[in-house]
């Protein structure tokens, strides 16, 4: 295995060809992990998929197909032009492709182009013409079919204790109307933890993907992790990811397009950590940012609004990755509003819409167990933030997902799940509301900033968007 991690030999497919053929289910786990870990890139995830595809090989059929969604602005045309046209239709009709809109149909326009000048081109067959919808002025997608998009999922992070064993991180997900366990940390506790509860660590997702990153065994102790572990949603398996340049715990962990950054929080000798160190995903490179204006020993309410990253201490303060540049906002709160603490920062992801541009605000009232929702827009300099409405409980976890506002709380094993929506960038509209109660759940996860992300629904990894003439395209 260690020649396949780093030379990227492709006579190691033949190797897992005879490893199906032989049903040597060791050898074909080993080399597909090694795969996943050390292969795809650019330049290799088509060549993975297909092959994957031809021998059956699901898991990583499907790891490979969510790279090449997630980068297909990545790559090079030719190599996808070099895919039949049910293939190539796979990717750009499906539902989870991260693409702008003006390359996909520079895209499918050359793919027009080579697919009907092949001798055996059918211009009657329903795949040639959803790529030709795909190029009619607008892009012709029914507006209306929820498939069209990615169908995200919240996740919140608390503990876990059952039977009197120490308690563990534990990702919940609110899915089909349902609150309920993801995946425990069991795992990376066994592993990393060594029996000892870790402060500061940080837990954040993206795509198809939970990260696992940095925290202190003890506080004070001066014991970093420094491992960062990912966790595939399509596998159900953890994957040893990433060393940090630094030790750090009590950060702001957030993902900006492909890159995760890593910004303040509690080094080594308990200094408090103005540095910010950037990964990118895809090609495994450190590099650092712009220092952060405010330095801080616990997580702050922080989210990344606009593809900016924003965070608050004693000021809101707003990071332009195009710039490299921190801004203080000198954003006011309203002269009768009684601050007592900002539980969450939240911004709409993922829906290109007016409102995402506004950041939320959700603060706890002082008197009351009740969270208040406040506004302002992201680009505001200065000003003060608009009141929008009262939540019926204090809600300390509170995320978007689309224009759904999804609100977290637990107390004595029992969780609520408030909904609501903002039709209007200002108007709160409430839906409803979930209890629901949970064996050995425990309340201090909420209480504390330790993970609230959107993930897409693994069982989604195949949905294809819905085109207004042809219906849904099926393979």
């Amino acid at each position: 295995m260690e020649k396949f991690k780093k030379n990227r030999d492709f006579n190691a497919f033949e190797l897992l060809d005879l490893s199906v053929v032989l049903l040597c289910d060791k050898l074909t786990n080993d080399l597909t992990s090694t795969i996943i870990l050390h292969w795809m890139t650019n330049e290799n995830i088509l060549h993975i998929w297909t092959i994957a595809e031809a021998l059956g090989l699901d898991k990583l059929r499907d790891v490979a197909l969510g790279a090449c969604l997630d980068r297909f602005e990545d790559i090079p045309i030719p190599f996808l032009l070099q895919l039949d046209l049910e293939n190539f239709m796979k990717l750009v009709g499906s539902a989870n492709i991260k693409c702008a809109k003006d390359w996909l149909r520079i895209v499918c326009r050359k793919a027009a182009t080579h697919y009907s000048s092949s001798a055996n081109h059918d211009p009657s067959s329903h795949l040639y013409k959803s790529l030709m919808d795909i190029l009619k002025p607008p892009h012709n997608i029914c507006p209306n079919c929820s498939n069209n998009g990615p169908n995200y999922v919240s996740c919140v992070v608390a503990y876990k204790s059952l039977e009197g064993k120490p308690k563990i991180p534990c990702v919940y997900w609110w899915k089909n109307s349902k609150f309920s366990e993801l995946v425990d940390l069991q795992d990376i506790a066994r592993v990393m933890d060594h029996g000892t509860e870790v402060f500061g660590r940080q837990v954040i997702g993206r795509g198809f993907n939970i990260y696992v990153i940095g925290g202190e065994r003890g506080l004070g102790s001066g014991r970093f992790l420094k491992t960062i572990w990912r966790y595939c949603l399509l596998t159900h398996t953890w994957f040893s990811f990433a060393e940090l340049p630094r030790a750090r715990r009590h950060m702001v962990a957030a993902f900006i397009k492909n890159k995760l950054y890593l910004a303040g929080g509690i080094g080594q000798h308990r200094l408090q950590l103005s540095s910010v160190d950037v990964l990118d995903i895809y090609s495994g490179e450190w590099s650092t940012a712009a220092r952060i204006p405010e330095k801080f020993a616990e997580t702050p309410p922080y989210s990344v609004v606009d593809g900016m990253l924003i965070y608050f201490k004693t000021h809101f303060y707003s990071y332009h990755p195009a710039t490299n540049a921190w801004v203080t906002l000198k954003i006011n709160f309203p002269d009768d509003t009684p601050i007592i603490h900002i539980d969450s920062l939240m911004g709409y992801e993922h829906t290109p819409c007016a409102n995402g541009e506004n950041v939320y605000v959700g603060i706890a009232d002082p008197d009351k167990p009740m969270t208040r929702l406040f506004s302002f827009p992201v680009h505001l300099l200065s000003g003060k933030l608009t009141f929008i409405s009262e939540q019926s409980y204090h809600f300390p976890r509170q995320i978007f997902n689309g224009s759904m506002l999804f609100s977290f709380s637990c107390t004595d094993g029992r969780v609520k799940i408030e909904r609501g929506t903002f039709e209007d960038i200002n108007i709160y509209q409430f839906v409803g509301i979930r209890s629901t109660v949970l064996k050995g759940i425990h309340e201090s996860g909420f209480q504390s900033r330790f993970g609230c992300f959107n993930v897409i629904d693994p069982d989604s990894i195949h949905q294809q968007a819905s085109f207004t003439d042809h219906g849904c395209m099926r393979f």
